[in-house]
């Protein structure tokens, strides 16, 4: 269900989470929805003790994306 965000498998009561929203990764509303909904069923989960966030490509992540936000100030 997710699209800027890869869940890998679970090994060794570690969750990884790959941010995948290309160029840089940066955060957009949808990035933000997808990491908040795996990070809520990671949660849960008693086989998960820990979770390792990273980013695809050569940024982990660019911070906020700030040409959407346009969109939502002026909304």
């Amino acid at each position: 269900p997710y699209t800027t965000l890869f869940r890998s498998q679970i090994e060794d009561f570690v969750a990884t989470l790959t941010l995948n929203a290309p160029p840089v990764n940066a955060l957009t509303r949808t990035l933000n929805d997808e990491l908040t909904l795996a990070l809520d069923r990671i949660s849960e989960m008693d086989e998960v003790r820990a979770v390792v966030l990273t980013g695809a490509g050569s940024v982990f992540c660019a911070g906020a994306d700030l040409k959407g936000r346009k969109d939502v100030i002026k909304g």
